[in-house]
């Protein structure tokens, strides 16, 4: 389990510091009302998206793959 946690925690690392990022260069170029709207709707975005679809459908053949593997150990 804490592999999948680390796996994870990383995709939301890499997210927070992309919106930094953006945050950063947006400094002065946008309306200060419009501060913080891209943030949210950047995590609705991913949220939505089809890769993170396909990032847990991975995710979950692999556990599936692993407890498979795990329960034939058993059996020997």
């Amino acid at each position: 389990m804490g592999d999948k946690y680390l796996f994870i925690d990383s995709l939301a690392k890499n997210t927070a510091s992309k919106i930094k990022l953006d945050s950063i260069y947006a400094i002065g170029k946008i309306a200060e009302g419009l501060q913080g709207k891209k943030v949210f709707s950047t995590c609705l975005r991913d949220y939505n998206s089809n890769w993170l679809d396909l990032m847990a459908k991975s995710q979950y053949k692999k556990y599936l793959k692993s407890d498979r593997n795990f329960k034939r150990l058993l059996k020997k």
